[in-house]
């Protein structure tokens, strides 16, 4: 059944990869083997749903049949996002209890087949201009039902003279929202959740650090020309097909630092 998502799963998500060690399982039903267990499944739209009949020796492939008949997805493979992992049908033959599936656990359901996505390149208004500075912006959107997803990158790099040292950053803006599409294919956007993380890193002759400022929410931030997609402009945005998630990589946009891709996903769909 499907029932409003609440931020606070993301306080139940457990983000680090020891929950993905290999455990030793019970052997017998006196240590809850054969118990029956609930896990929530997230779309990227924001909708959840409760899976039940689970237990600690059931296969994986059991829990992707139940979470395809549940969100009535036939027409390709579904992929599962826990912690920093991505399960799929490669895990098909491990149990819940290896792949530290259990009760409570909240996990993302996510295409693996391909999606037609639109990219744009150029200056999209909010960067940060300097004359010894230069900018480089890569945008993604991709359309899943009535919901829209976009990824935003923009590298920057500027070299300090006066303090002979270097600085490279990397600003990520991930949105979701919903939108329609005007008669000559503008998609008007709607943005109901957006997230910014900034990555920056100084160098001083031999000495180099970094900072990360995770991801942090933000709103009615994204620049007008993130609002109104001239998709249908091919001289400004070129359409192109890939995986919302692949390895670390989200609608083609290599997500760097601790949590990467799946974290990115997990932060859209259950905030």
């Amino acid at each position: 059944r499907e029932f409003s998502p609440r931020p606070t799963h993301l306080a139940r998500v457990q983000g680090s990869a020891e929950a993905f060690a290999m455990q030793t399982c019970p052997d017998s039903a006196s240590d809850g083997k054969d118990a029956s267990f609930e896990v929530d499944v997230a779309e990227m739209s924001g909708r959840v749903h409760r899976i039940g009949g689970l237990s600690a020796d059931v296969q994986f492939k059991t829990l992707l049949v139940k979470v395809a008949n549940a969100l009535d997805h036939t027409d390709c493979g579904l992929g599962l996002v826990l912690g920093d992992k991505l399960l799929t049908d490669d895990h098909r033959y491990q149990t819940m209890c290896e792949l530290g599936v259990t009760a409570g656990k909240v996990l993302t359901a996510v295409k693996m087949k391909g999606n037609p996505i639109y990219e744009f390149s150029g200056f999209v208004g909010d960067e940060d201009v300097h004359p010894h500075a230069t900018n480089d912006t890569i945008v993604q959107v991709c359309f899943l039902g009535h919901t829209c997803v976009l990824v935003r990158r923009t590298s920057r790099r500027i070299w300090l003279a006066g303090s002979d040292s270097f600085i490279g950053s990397c600003t990520y803006d991930i949105c979701r929202g919903f939108y329609r599409m005007t008669e000559v294919g503008v998609a008007i956007c709607s943005w109901q959740q957006q997230f910014r993380r900034v990555r920056s890193g100084t160098t001083r002759t031999s000495t180099f650090s970094v900072n990360d400022s995770g991801w942090i929410r933000r709103r009615d931030a994204v620049p007008e020309r993130l609002r109104n997609l001239e998709i249908h402009d091919s001289n400004k945005w070129t359409k192109w097909h890939g995986r919302v998630i692949d390895g670390e990589c989200v609608l083609g946009v290599r997500m760097s630092g601790k949590g990467g891709a799946a974290e990115v996903v997990q932060t859209l769909a259950l905030a």
